[in-house]
């Protein structure tokens, strides 16, 4: 066992130490083209340096596993002073310290490890674990509830936390309090006495005198449950949860309604993963009180734990109704409603909880990853726009915010948020994804190994098989694609987007008659999606023509199916059929001026016929923050462009850029308009990007080369 653990630490030191010579490194690979012998020693000199240190880890770590603590001390140490910057050489000295009763000491190293490494769940953890060791609650549960958002997924974190809040809670009933809510007789004066001496010694951090007093208060009240109670408090908060066990349980055992008790004994039986004796305890709490939120909570989460969603919906719904104020349950009876693929529900649980409380995070994140499900990437960024005006930097966060930036085309802020997600929880199914997605947009072959090497870690994460199931797609495996959209169905049946773009997968292999069934079997609330489906598929398999019949046909049964109207002006523009595409756009706009993707196709055809300053009036009719606005600005800046207005061209550009990455004729027009004002900086960079893209039709290379060769001239002339 001891060898398994000295493996894994000897890994995760390499991926931890790496990054401490990345600069040393850098600096070999600047000097490399003065002298390649002074980068290879460079290089070979950190990755030694790196061997050293985990050789070091090594050491101290196997000292300390065996008690050795002296010895584990001076490695740690050694550790500090050649890595400084590096956290676990504090957290090795922290922990020694704890175990040998140097708080103090330990918490002093342990803050150091955190200044360091603010984001790391280990370092919060375990400053948390000290603070709790010396009865300072608030400071306690500030850091274990960031070490737990940061790593949501560690039950000893989750457990250390929900110990720091019971002990709280416990300081903070009163003697006579306690005795109502565990339906006994009123204490005796001696017994409140030593009760209250005990709450004394408790808010004012000094645990192991209050250990010492709730014993003698015990032996001289033997048939106190309160007293007994308060001892297995006193003794979960040094870490003896065996022993804080034992006293629950003669608690119980003094006073079988003894409430408190069994809420800490199902609290224990949680954190160790002890379901089955976690449930019997919780069914023997709502059996005495079935209107308490916590037991009926407890029960979902053993549910949850079973895999059983319909079960604990059942429990969370009552909850619910106990405590509907409550946002953090709130926030899990949305999570429970996706799991079972209810997602319409799950929203509006989610907005009830914003409405409750604005800046809550959770339910914010989660209502933002339903509207990124359903490929509603702009709503999706406005939901989680608040927090970032927090500057948040947590994980989850950044992983969401990077799949709404990729999603949107902002590929520079999504590479950003994507690698510091993935650096920070590599193992985070949403960081995975947006880092694969990121991948994607950068023609990485990466992205798909690592989402494959997600799904054998997640097999039932919707999110990753769904990522997998569009990335097939694109890249024209279609086989593959509908393998794991299929696999995605079976999870999430009501799973909207995915079960578009099973239909869209089939479409596209030609098997029509399937794609149609699929299509048909969708519960859409409104039919004509239906039939906008089915033409869809007609278009993806490549029938243009019975496509263009089948939507005409929509349009003559039914004038009012202006969405039918607006798929034939598509289908009528594609084909260069500029004036039938035309009538069909008019007539859409005649009925509802509002149709802001109807003004913006009609801009696009104004465009392709030259009438650039009619293109530029409808784009003036769209609204600048909708979905629809933030495709104009290229367009607009193309029609200046051809108008020589090239300062509105490159504000258009400019605008553009913040959306999506400009295409090569647009980066072109974008450097022309620069080098007509005279910035010739700027007008290299665009047409450096434009190079960059490496454009396959042969006039657009040629008009990048003729203009580089421009500039130089532009320049002289300038200069003179």
């Amino acid at each position: 066992m001891r060898i398994l653990k000295h493996r894994t630490i000897t890994i995760a030191a390499l991926l931890i130490f790496q990054p401490i010579f990345s600069s040393a490194g850098l600096a070999a690979e600047n000097a490399a083209e003065e002298n390649t012998a002074v980068e290879k020693s460079q290089t070979e000199k950190s990755s030694q340096q790196v061997n050293d240190l985990v050789q070091i880890l090594e050491k101290a770590e196997k000292a300390f596993a065996e008690g050795e603590y002296d010895q584990a001390r001076q490695e740690y140490a050694r550790l500090k002073e050649r890595a400084p910057d590096n956290i676990l050489g504090y957290l090795g000295i922290g922990r020694i310290d704890l175990l040998q009763g140097k708080n103090m000491d330990a918490l002093e190293q342990l803050s150091k490890a955190v200044e360091i490494a603010p984001h790391s769940p280990d370092a919060r953890f375990e400053l948390g674990s000290t603070y709790l060791a010396l009865g300072m609650l608030d400071d306690a549960i500030k850091h274990l509830k960031i070490a737990a958002d940061i790593s949501p997924q560690r039950p000893e974190i989750q457990y250390k936390l929900a110990s720091a809040r019971s002990l709280l809670d416990a300081s903070s009933v009163s003697p006579g309090a306690s005795a109502q809510d565990t339906s006994e007789a009123p204490a005796s004066p001696d017994e409140t006495s030593s009760i209250s001496i005990i709450y004394r010694l408790i808010t004012s951090g000094r645990l192991e005198e209050s250990v010492e007093q709730a014993m003698k208060a015990a032996e001289a009240h033997p048939d106190s449950p309160n007293l007994q109670y308060q001892l297995g408090m006193l003794y979960k908060a040094q870490g003896d949860i065996n022993q804080a066990l034992v006293h629950f349980e003669n608690a119980l055992t003094l006073n079988p309604q003894h409430v408190l008790a069994l809420d800490q004994i199902a609290m224990i039986y949680l954190g160790q993963n002890n379901y089955v004796a976690a449930e019997k305890v919780l069914d023997s709490w709502i059996a005495l009180d079935a209107d308490d939120p916590s037991a009926q909570f407890g029960k979902a989460w053993c549910q949850i734990m079973k895999g059983d969603f319909a079960r604990a919906e059942k429990h969370l719904t009552r909850a619910v109704q106990l405590d509907p104020r409550n946002v953090e349950l709130l926030n899990h009876y949305g999570l429970v409603l996706r799991e079972q693929g209810d997602d319409g529900r799950a929203m509006r649980i989610f907005e009830r909880a914003l409405d409750l409380k604005p800046q809550a995070r959770s339910p914010r994140l989660n209502l933002a990853m339903i509207y990124l499900a359903d490929d509603k990437a702009m709503k999706a960024d406005n939901v989680i726009d608040p927090l970032r005006s927090q500057q948040m930097r947590r994980p989850f966060f950044m992983a969401v915010s990077a799949l709404c930036h990729a999603r949107l085309g902002q590929l520079e802020e999504a590479m950003k948020e994507s690698d510091a997600a993935y650096k920070l929880v590599p193992d985070m199914p949403v960081a995975i994804v947006a880092r694969a997605e990121v991948l994607s947009l950068t023609k990485d072959p990466q992205a798909l190994p690592l989402l494959e090497q997600a799904r054998k870690r997640y097999p039932r994460n919707i999110l990753v098989l769904q990522e997998l199931a569009e990335s097939y797609a694109r890249i024209g495996d279609y086989q593959k694609a509908e393998e794991c959209a299929r696999e995605s169905l079976t999870l999430n049946q009501d799973n909207l987007k995915m079960a578009e773009l099973l239909v869209e997968i089939l479409a596209r292999q030609g098997k029509v008659e399937e794609a149609f069934e699929s299509a048909s079997s969708i519960k859409y609330p409104d039919e004509r999606k239906v039939r906008m489906l089915h033409g869809r598929v007609l278009v993806l398999a490549d029938k243009k023509k019975e496509a263009v019949a089948y939507f005409k046909d929509l349009v003559d049964k039914d004038s009012d199916d202006l969405e039918a109207a607006y798929r034939l002006a598509e289908l009528y523009f594609e084909d260069g059929k500029y004036k039938d595409a035309r009538k069909c756009l008019e007539n859409i706009l005649e009925e509802d001026p509002g149709r802001e993707n109807s003004r913006l196709l009609l801009a696009r055809l104004l465009y392709e016929t030259r009438k650039y300053k009619e293109a530029l009036g409808e784009l003036s009719h769209i609204t600048p923050d909708s979905e629809a606005g933030l495709a104009t600005s290229c367009i607009e800046a193309r029609c200046h462009y051809r108008l020589k207005q090239y300062r509105q061209a490159i504000s258009g550009f400019a605008a553009c850029m913040k959306n999506r990455d400009l295409d090569p004729e647009e980066l072109i027009m974008y450097a022309t308009a620069l080098k007509e004002t005279g910035d010739l900086d700027q007008a290299k960079k665009m047409l450096a990007r434009a190079r960059d893209k490496n454009p396959v039709d042969r006039s657009v290379r040629s008009q990048i080369k003729k203009l580089e060769q421009d500039l130089p001239a532009v320049a002289e002339n300038g200069a003179r």
